[in-house]
């Protein structure tokens, strides 16, 4: 995977457009319907382009994080990974 990522962002020179290539590959590499970069700005996320397959894909924007409860920013702090399965039903995902 590593590989075919370096192969497709390679060429690119316009940071949007790896950010892009690179969620697209993520998103495919993993089988999930959504993936997306979002740069931290304060308490907020800033979103640009990112993959969606079968759900509409988060708009471009700012994005106040309390919105979504405080477990996404929290772990984001803590400096971890963190995957909503289902956001529908996921209790952390308020």
């Amino acid at each position: 995977f590593l590989l075919s990522l370096s192969d497709a962002i390679r060429p690119l020179r316009d940071a949007a457009a790896i950010k892009a290539a690179a969620c697209s590959k993520l998103g495919r590499e993993l089988g999930v319907n959504r993936a997306f970069y979002a740069e931290v700005d304060g308490d907020d996320w800033v979103v640009e382009s990112g993959y969606a397959e079968g759900a509409e894909p988060l708009p471009p924007g700012r994005y106040a994080a309390r919105t979504y409860g405080t477990r996404i920013m929290d772990t984001y702090r803590a400096g971890e990974c963190i995957v909503f399965r289902d956001t529908r039903t996921d209790p952390g995902f308020t």
